[in-house]
Parts: structure tokens; sequence; C-alpha cells
């Protein structure tokens, strides 16, 4: 049975730069392992626990048919979240799983070794 999960990504990064390029590579992500997605502009803002600074954004939110009760739909679109989060270099982004909602961490680079 499909159901719906979000991608909430921002517009522009930390510095005010667009971040068009990583987002169109993180649809055509998003195509190639679920076949689409609905995009809708959206705006947020979160409290930063320990300074207690407000962060505002623009964003983009991806709505994503999939079968979430599957490892392997899960894992990829946890994946592709983390993946947006490293090259938008974001703490975390949201990522609602069938209504679960989580804040996913970059993931770490890898370094080839010499």
């Amino acid at each position: 049975m499909l159901t719906e999960s979000k991608l909430i990504l921002p517009i522009l990064d930390n510095d005010g730069l667009s971040l068009s390029k990583e987002r169109l590579q993180i649809e055509d992500m998003i195509l190639r392992d679920f076949g689409g997605f609905n995009r809708a502009a959206s705006s947020g803002a979160w409290r930063d626990p320990v300074s207690g600074r407000v962060y505002s954004d623009d964003c983009l939110t991806y709505t994503i048919a999939g079968d979430w009760s599957g490892v392997v739909q899960r894992r990829t679109l946890e994946g592709i979240a983390r993946y947006a989060a490293r090259i938008m270099r974001q703490e975390c982004i949201y990522l609602s799983l069938s209504g679960d909602v989580q804040f996913v961490a970059p993931e770490p680079a890898v370094i080839a070794a010499e």
C-alpha cells in the first residue's frame, strides 16, 4: 500500500546562496528511486535549543509516494535525506516517513585512501 512521505529542502544555504543545483540533483535521485514527487513551496522556522536563536527558511516540500513498510524504500529515502543534508551543508533535513518524523543528519564525507 502506498502512503505519503515528505522531504523538506531549503531554497538557500546558510549564506543566502541558491541551492537550485543541489535540489536538481536530489530531484533526479527521487525520480530514479521512486518514480516521481510533488513539490510545493513552503516556509518554516526552528529554534536552536542551545543558543535560542530562531532560524527561518523558505523551503520546498517534496511529497513522495511509496510503500514505507519495507526497509529498502525507507533506507533509500533516508539515504537521500542524509546526502541532501551534506551537499546543502545543513545540520539536518526534515523527513517524514509515512507520518514518522526524523531530523536526518548529513552522511559523513568519504575520503579516498591514497
